[in-house]
């Protein structure tokens, strides 16, 4: 890819510098229609591309540069293993970070405070080469960043997204604004686990009376059902992908973390990737990344040029998901305890997505500062900057 990439950078140069008159002529041919907004998004970067040796050399050295230190990061931390003490679920065991942070959602008290100790031990070898990693890639951006004129540490990401600067500024202010929301649901959520004060370990802790697990099959039929719930077609899509075999679920050794959806190209379908451990909030994920499965499948008739669509509208597709299938598991649950403990969940997703997502772009936005105003930061520099912003939520 990065070798036809290089080949291809006179192509995004020579159609850069076509003037803007010019330019509107040709999108409006309708022959350019199957790639017209890949070609008119292009123009956004013209103030912020390089001379054609400079962009070759750039391309080239990608690979090897940011690219590789993820990868690396990635490797280290999929290799982690996490002592899951004998009071957990399941006995004493050696297991993946994945199953170990799940059981901070335990509703035991005694077996979240355990799991967040073995995490923490799981996570201190290494520290100081993931820390290094983290500056290596601070650095990298700050370096592209000024090279190619850009204001700020998000004005690329936020140019990728077809968002403004000024629009993005005025959403995390907007919703730094509000923090008293979650706030005040973590005070309601002390007094329902009968603590003063919440420790960190109970934050995504769950309020139901015991750990319900979920079968895969019973996971699958639900969000199925959910889908149906609101189109048989994003149903028959969502079998589709179960019945293909087209979702990587289960936990294992050296997995990557997290749950993600990967496009491909126009003519294939596309995958999710999930670190399944049979908790409620993993149905949610379920259906969260078949959003993305489900909006990626429709959109490739679009073509190679225009079935990927920026971080903000991708995310509206999975929430969603989300939002249909807790309908749905709402509608079946009588009991008043339950219907609360899914509604607490519900609400916790929430702040997940607009508050917990506000106050780690603000440590990015810290470290990012650091960087380039002070210097490296220490592990220490990464853990007060974390404390500061999440503190603050």
């Amino acid at each position: 890819s990065t070798e036809l990439s290089s080949k291809l950078v006179f192509v995004e140069l020579e159609w850069a510098a076509v003037p803007n008159e010019r330019a509107d002529e040709l999108l409006a041919d309708p022959a350019l229609g199957f790639c017209a907004h890949h070609l008119r998004t292009m123009r956004r970067y013209r103030d912020h591309l390089l001379a054609e040796a400079q962009e070759q050399v750039l391309t080239e050295t990608s690979v090897s540069g940011a690219a590789a230190w993820v990868r690396l990061f990635d490797e280290q931390t999929s290799a982690i293993e996490v002592a899951i003490p004998a009071g957990a679920p399941g006995g004493a065991r050696n297991a993946s970070l994945e199953e170990g942070l799940s059981l901070l959602q335990h509703p035991d008290r005694p077996v979240r405070a355990d799991a967040a100790q073995a995490v923490s031990e799981a996570l201190q070898p290494g520290l100081r080469t993931r820390a290094y990693i983290f500056n290596t890639l601070l650095l990298d951006k700050s370096v592209h960043d000024r090279l190619r004129s850009y204001p700020t540490w998000l004005s690329s990401r936020n140019l990728a997204n077809e968002a403004s600067d000024e629009s993005v500024a005025a959403l995390i202010d907007a919703v730094v604004a509000r923090y008293d929301l979650p706030q005040r649901w973590y005070r309601l959520k002390a007094q329902v686990l009968g603590v003063d004060r919440l420790a960190d370990y109970d934050r995504s802790a769950s309020v139901a009376e015991s750990d319900r697990k979920v079968g895969w099959n019973e996971a699958a039929e639900l969000v199925i059902g959910a889908y149906d719930s609101f189109s048989p077609q994003l149903a028959g899509i969502v079998r589709e992908f179960i019945d293909g075999r087209w979702i990587d679920a289960p936990v294992r050794p050296g997995k990557r973390p997290g749950a993600f959806c990967a496009y491909t190209v126009a003519d294939h379908h596309p995958y999710v990737l999930l670190n399944w451990t049979a908790s409620d909030r993993d149905v949610l994920t379920l259906a969260h990344e078949l959003g993305h499965g489900i909006h990626a499948y429709l959109a490739r008739p679009q073509g190679n040029f225009a079935q990927d669509t920026p971080l903000t509208m991708a995310e509206t597709a999975s929430v969603f998901g989300e939002a249909i299938t807790n309908q749905r598991l709402l509608g079946r649950l009588d009991d008043p305890n339950e219907r609360f403990a899914l509604l607490a969940s519900t609400l916790e997703d929430s702040i997940a997505t607009v508050f917990r997502q506000v106050a780690m772009s603000r440590f990015e936005s810290a470290v990012h500062t650091h960087r380039r105003d002070t210097g490296e930061l220490s592990v220490d520099d990464f853990g007060d900057h974390w404390a500061a912003t999440q503190t603050e939520m």
